[in-house]
């Protein structure tokens, strides 16, 4: 289950832009979901972009897998490190 799993408020299925947020502050929490291939698979057939949300100091957005986006988060504010990729992806209406 990602932590946070958002779709945009529309009525209009080609709209919904379906994201996944992994929210990590720990570098050892960080590492471990790197270790988890299929679980970053699954979350791409929910999803047209994931990204990975992590405090800043525990990693360099370069550790992170291209397919990522990246956001540091310090202290009052959220740096955009690296945009994710955006994929095509159409929910089904189960989903959302």
């Amino acid at each position: 289950m990602p932590d946070v799993y958002s779709i945009r408020h529309s009525t209009v299925e080609d709209y919904l832009e379906p994201a996944i947020h992994e929210i990590k502050v720990q570098r050892s929490d960080l590492l471990g979901e790197l270790r988890k291939p299929a679980k970053s698979a699954a979350y791409r057939v929910l999803c047209g972009q994931c990204w990975f949300v992590i405090r800043a100091g525990i990693a360099e957005p370069e550790e992170i897998p291209p397919e990522y986006g990246v956001l540091i988060g310090h202290a009052s504010h959220l740096e955009l490190a690296r945009p994710a990729p955006k994929r095509a992806h159409k929910p089904d209406f189960a989903t959302w």
